[in-house]
């Protein structure tokens, strides 16, 4: 099994035990997330050129709520307090954002529908 897919699903995993269960987004809300973190953190550059790409659908104004806090803590996080602030995050607004990449189909949703299915399996 790839490394990365294991890691995001452990990652998925710890993530949903800091949520309650009052506001506990699905697994696959988690794992779209985590993924999204994960693509930020290997790319990069490419966020941060669409981020300043007029009009584009990744720009501060556009982020869904909590996104932008739980990113920074995550980037200088040394434990796993940061999943802490997932109870913040706007999941829906991700879905949305998160569908209009343009490298969507590529690098995020192949990862994501590898991890589901091996959790449906």
């Amino acid at each position: 099994m790839n490394a990365k897919i294991v890691t995001l699903l452990a990652a998925t995993l710890a993530s949903a035990s800091a949520v309650s269960a009052e506001e506990s987004p699905s697994t696959s809300d988690l794992m779209e997330l985590n993924i999204l973190l994960n693509d930020v953190s290997s790319n990069l550059k490419d966020y941060l050129t669409l981020a300043i790409t007029p009009g584009s659908v990744f720009s501060k104004d556009n982020m869904p709520a909590g996104l932008i806090d739980l990113g920074v803590a995550l980037a200088n996080a040394t434990d796993d307090s940061y999943t802490s602030l997932y109870k913040n995050v706007d999941f829906k607004a991700v879905d949305t954002l998160v569908t209009k990449l343009p490298w969507y189909s590529s690098r995020i949703e192949p990862t994501l529908s590898s991890i589901l299915s091996l959790l449906e399996s």
